[in-house]
C-alpha cells in the first residue's frame, strides 16, 4: 500500500549537445502553472554550449540546478544521476523532460497534478506533437485496454506511453539499482525517444 498524497515535482533534464533547444526546454518550465517543482539538468559531458546556455537560463531561479558529468555515460546515466541529485522522497512526482523537449502547453504539470490526486496512479504517461504540429501516431498517450492491464500484457502490447513520463519516487526505489547496469558494470544504453 502506497501513501498517495502530492509533495512536489522533482524534474530531470538529461541532455547531450543540446544548446540548440534547452531554452524552449527550461523557457517551458518556467512558465508552467504549477509551480512546485525543482529541476536538475544533467549535462551529459556535452562537446557544445550545453552548459553554458543552461547556465545563463537558470541562473536567477533557484529550482534550478545544473549537474555537469565528467564523461558521456548516455540518458540512463543522467537521469539516475539526476533523480539522486534531486534526493526526493518517497511522495515526490518525477518527470522525466529531454533537453530537446519542451511542454507546449502551459498546464501540463498541473494537469498531471491532478492525474495523481484523483487516482492511485504511480506512474503516467502522455503524448506529444512535433515542432510542425504533427502527432506521429495517433495511439501514443491513449489509455491501455482493460485486457492488456488486467493480463498483464504491456510488453506484448504496441508501443503507446510516451511523453510526459513521470511517476512517484517511490515506484523508482523499489527497483534493484544493479538492474540499471549491465553485466560489465556501464548503465544499459536506451533508445531514449
Amino acid at each position: 500500500n502506497f501513501p498517495l498524497k502530492f509533495k512536489v515535482f522533482k524534474i530531470v533534464i538529461p541532455c547531450f549537445n543540446a544548446e540548440k533547444y534547452l531554452i524552449n526546454c527550461i523557457k517551458s518550465i518556467q512558465a508552467q502553472t504549477e509551480e512546485n517543482f525543482d529541476v536538475v539538468i544533467v549535462n551529459d559531458a556535452s562537446t557544445d554550449n550545453t552548459r553554458d546556455t543552461a547556465l545563463s537560463m537558470i541562473s536567477n531561479d533557484s529550482r534550478f540546478s545544473l549537474l555537469n558529468m565528467k564523461s558521456n555515460n548516455g540518458a540512463m546515466s543522467s537521469i539516475v544521476s539526476g533523480i539522486n541529485h534531486l534526493a526526493p522522497n518517497d511522495n515526490d512526482i518525477i518527470a522525466i523532460i529531454d533537453g530537446d523537449d519542451m511542454l507546449n502547453i502551459r498546464k501540463a504539470l498541473e494537469i498531471v497534478n491532478k492525474t495523481y490526486k484523483r487516482s492511485d496512479c504511480l506512474i503516467t504517461y502522455g503524448n506529444f506533437v512535433t515542432q510542425d504540429g504533427k502527432t506521429i501516431n495517433p495511439r501514443i498517450g491513449k489509455r491501455h485496454q482493460q485486457r492488456v492491464i488486467d493480463q498483464n500484457l504491456f510488453r506484448k502490447s504496441p508501443w503507446i506511453t510516451s511523453h510526459l513520463k513521470t511517476f512517484k519516487y517511490i515506484l523508482y526505489s523499489k527497483i534493484n539499482q544493479k538492474d540499471f547496469r549491465n553485466s560489465r558494470g556501464y548503465y544499459w544504453e536506451t533508445c531514449y525517444d
